[in-house]
């Protein structure tokens, strides 16, 4: 009988299995790279995400901060993702973004009106005409292979997240805060992409000087601004909690910028500022603001002596408001010297001369400064300087303790035991503030006998305002001198002056001041301290 063998398949069923676990596992990553790794990228994505916005708050930061105060900062914005390695799987690749500025869109500021405490030439430049300026959004555009993010936009104004329709608040406005009415211009060419843009913010005329405007009339102040996004939505995002100020009267979304109107009859705090933004080692491309006006930076109206002189100083200012250097001023008078005639503003936008009036002149003399670069804006300034003769006789034309309505007069003489100075309260009668631009000591008499003979004090040769303090001392029976700054007596009201003596005073003693007022008007005390 023959023997039969049955095949052995144990072989067979080893291939096969192998072959099902090798299909197990080729479908597992596939599904692993399909589901788990584009999530796991979403989460990396979506925390660069985070990292980016957080960057850009910090950029609108930077944006305030160079505009206010005239620092130029670095910072890194991180625009894309990079995905952590993987062995088996495979990444898209890193995720870059961009960073730019989008197109200029012309904000205004129409029937704002400088307060008369101004400087005129304020005034005059801010008379409720329209003032425009250029600014450009910033806008970080993401591109994620996984997370659809939002833009985040930045202005000088507002940053938010834009959705189109619905902007996202990052955070407050700063357009008005209390009474500060407040609008930066952002400048500059920029377009990055990458996975981290380094950013620059210079400024290019710092809000460093605050005009108060108000409306005039029946007129509002309307401020246009640049939304940066939808006007609608900023309107609706922003502009609904504008509303809840009793200053807003109204706000209305136009076809690219959003229209606030302010209450007229209130006063606000307008600061100015301009700023560039470019990546990192570009040079600047932002134009300079033109130069608008100058203002006087000493008094417009002062009293010197004969043979003395006057230091006169402007500020000249761009479109901002602000300083601005570098900028030619001419100075002229018919009525004396000027040293000199032709200056360059400085780093703080000042520029001064120094006059002296002509020989034998008196009365008023007309000093004009000239900015040839002011185009359209103001460019004159003009001072008055009361030149006088102090050695025109003894008699000072006032009397003795004048007591008119109207005058300055002596209302009370104190000193102590044992000291060198006196207070005197003068009361200014009249409605306006007086101004003391030279003083001197007549006469003073030491009454050594009413204290029992020699009490061995020295006649004082000299007195020197301490309180306020002014330079230079008086010569006592000397000639008027020039005070280093005006001694302001606020309009009915009393102001105490400290005159202090090289030597002791007493009670009995007395002395005899005159003054000079800033209209060349005189005045002469009788004084006798208790």
């Amino acid at each position: 009988m023959a023997m039969r063998f049955w095949g052995d398949d144990r072989a067979q069923a080893l291939q096969v299995g192998a072959v099902l676990l090798f299909g197990f596992l080729i479908v597992g990553l596939a599904v692993y790279q399909v589901s788990v790794v584009p999530e796991e990228n979403r989460q990396v994505e979506f925390d660069a995400y985070q990292d980016a916005a957080s960057d850009m708050a910090d950029l609108r930061g930077d944006v305030l901060t160079s505009a206010t105060r005239d620092v130029t900062t670095t910072r890194s914005v991180k625009t894309g993702a990079r995905y952590p390695p993987r062995v088996v799987f495979v990444n898209p690749p890193p995720a870059t973004g961009s960073l730019g500025l989008g197109d200029s869109t012309t904000v205004t500021i129409e029937n704002a009106h400088a307060i008369n405490s101004e400087d005129t030439n304020t005034q005059e430049y801010w008379n409720g005409t329209a003032r425009e300026f250029e600014t450009k959004p910033a806008r970080f555009t993401p591109s994620y292979s996984n997370f659809e993010g939002l833009p985040v936009v930045v202005t000088g104004e507002s940053s938010f997240r834009d959705a189109g329709d619905n902007l996202v608040p990052v955070g407050g406005q700063t357009l008005l805060q209390g009474d500060r009415l407040q609008l930066i211009a952002i400048d500059g060419e920029m377009d990055a992409n990458g996975l981290e843009t380094q950013v620059t913010t210079e400024p290019i005329s710092a809000a460093e000087r605050t005009v108060v405007v108000e409306g005039e009339g029946d007129e509002d102040i309307v401020v246009e601004i640049a939304p940066g996004g939808d006007p609608d939505a900023w309107n609706e995002t922003f502009g609904e909690r504008l509303l809840d100020r009793e200053d807003v009267v109204a706000v209305e979304a136009r076809d690219e910028t959003v229209a606030v109107t302010l209450d007229g009859d209130r006063a606000y705090r307008l600061r100015l500022g301009k700023v560039e933004l470019r990546e990192r080692g570009d040079v600047v491309s932002a134009d300079e603001p033109g130069v608008a006006y100058v203002v006087a930076k000493s008094d417009e109206n002062s009293t010197i002596a004969q043979g003395s002189s006057k230091q006169l100083r402007v500020e000249v200012r761009d479109a901002f408001n602000n300083p601005k250097s570098g900028v030619d001023v001419e100075f002229e008078s018919d009525d004396g010297t000027l040293t000199p005639t032709e200056t360059v503003s400085t780093e703080d936008g000042e520029a001064s001369t120094t006059f002296e009036p002509s020989a034998g002149f008196t009365g008023e003399a007309e000093i004009v400064a000239t900015v040839p670069d002011a185009g359209d804006g103001v460019d004159e300034k003009t001072f008055t300087v009361n030149v006088i003769d102090p050695e025109g006789g003894e008699d000072t034309g006032s009397g003795l303790n004048p007591n008119e309505p109207t005058r300055v007069a002596l209302t009370g003489a104190e000193t102590t035991q044992n000291t060198d100075w006196v207070d005197i309260t003068l009361q200014n009668n009249g409605d306006n503030v007086r101004s003391v631009d030279f003083a001197r000591v007549n006469f003073y008499y030491l009454d050594t006998p009413g204290r029992g003979g020699d009490g061995g004090r020295d006649m004082p040769e000299t007195a020197t305002f301490t309180d306020p303090e002014r330079e230079p001392s008086l010569s006592v029976g000397g000639s008027f001198e020039s005070l280093s700054e005006p001694i302001d007596l606020e309009a009915n009201d009393e102001t105490t002056l400290r005159l202090e003596f090289d030597e002791s005073v007493e009670g009995g003693d007395f002395f005899i001041l005159s003054v000079i007022y800033e209209d060349g008007e005189s005045a002469t005390y009788f004084v006798a301290p208790r």
